[in-house]
């Protein structure tokens, strides 16, 4: 997808372009960069920062970019939903049924271990 849309910026058919090639030497400009930018936002709901392109980056290094933008959005959200559910337990605290308090408890637990994997 992200070799199709340089091909589609640059005029160029994706089969021809060359992984390896910083997207400078395959002949971007840093308009073309921008909008690059702009499908990459549209594509993966991500901001990439120009500066990544600056850095002279090829289509796979920008490629792992690109994931690691989007796995770090991911921790942001769960980090966030796990952040209001501890909330909500605090300010329900002694308003909750046992089998609510455990129920909420467990679920804590569970996205606490699963944090480890998302951080």
């Amino acid at each position: 997808l992200l070799a199709q849309e340089i091909g589609q910026i640059l005029r160029l058919p994706a089969e021809k372009i060359d992984h390896q090639k910083s997207v400078f030497e395959l002949g971007m400009d840093s308009l073309m960069g921008m909008e690059l930018a702009i499908a990459v936002e549209e594509h993966f709901a991500v901001k990439l920062p120009l500066m990544a392109l600056a850095e002279g980056v090829n289509i796979d290094q920008l490629a792992v970019k690109i994931v690691e933008l989007v796995k770090g959005d991911e921790a942001e959200v769960f980090d966030s939903q796990r952040d209001s559910m501890q909330a909500f337990a605090t300010r329900h605290e002694g308003q909750l049924s046992v089998q609510q308090q455990q129920t909420l408890t467990q679920l804590l637990k569970t996205m606490e271990s699963d944090g480890v994997k998302h951080e």
